[in-house]
């Protein structure tokens, strides 16, 4: 079904550091499904893959080729992308600096979910300096476990990502560079 505007799915939350009370506060997040035959949600992921992109001193992100696979994708559907926003309504009308962590996902069967991409915004994730969030790539990992809570999700992760998805409850499978969340 073609909605013409981004799915709200679940209510999810992240962390953010509150600068007077020197410490992290859960703010709300909102976890959509970009419907990528809508001209406005693939253009809501270009800007933010360029946003994204300057932020992180030019170098390309995920982002971009999430951006790039949604936009090629809207006859075929065969594959869903997934966000997760700051933006708490009007999904009509997605705001790009509002959006945190993007996620491109291959449904392989009724109980199989591959996370073909995911990309958390560069200036709020793990890595950066001066860390202002926290838990935003959990948070969107989070809310499609529970959006397929019968299914199992795999993903082939770069290296020095593995960490942070072992640290979310996924498995190294042997003999092969692929992981795995068991539902």
């Amino acid at each position: 079904m073609i909605s013409f505007q981004a799915k709200y799915h679940l209510p999810a939350t992240y962390l953010q550091r509150d600068l007077k009370k020197k410490k992290f506060i859960e703010k709300p997040a909102s976890f959509i499904e970009f419907e990528p035959a809508n001209e406005k949600d693939t253009f809501a992921l270009i800007e933010t893959a360029k946003i994204w992109q300057r932020n992180n001193n030019g170098k390309s992100t995920f982002a971009s080729d999430i951006a790039r696979d949604a936009y090629c994708d809207f006859v075929g559907q065969v594959y869903r992308y997934f966000g997760l926003t700051s933006q708490m309504e009007n999904f009509k009308n997605l705001d790009p600096k509002k959006i945190l962590a993007v996620m491109e996902v291959a449904p392989r069967s009724e109980k199989l979910q591959e996370i073909v991409l995911l990309q958390a915004d560069p200036t709020k994730n793990y890595h950066s300096e001066e860390r202002m969030f926290k838990h935003v790539g959990k948070s969107i990992f989070t809310s499609l476990c529970k959006m397929f809570p019968k299914s199992d999700i795999i993903l082939e992760p770069i290296e020095n990502a593995r960490p942070f998805y072992r640290n979310i409850g996924m498995k190294d499978l042997l003999l092969s560079r692929m992981m795995k969340y068991y539902a």
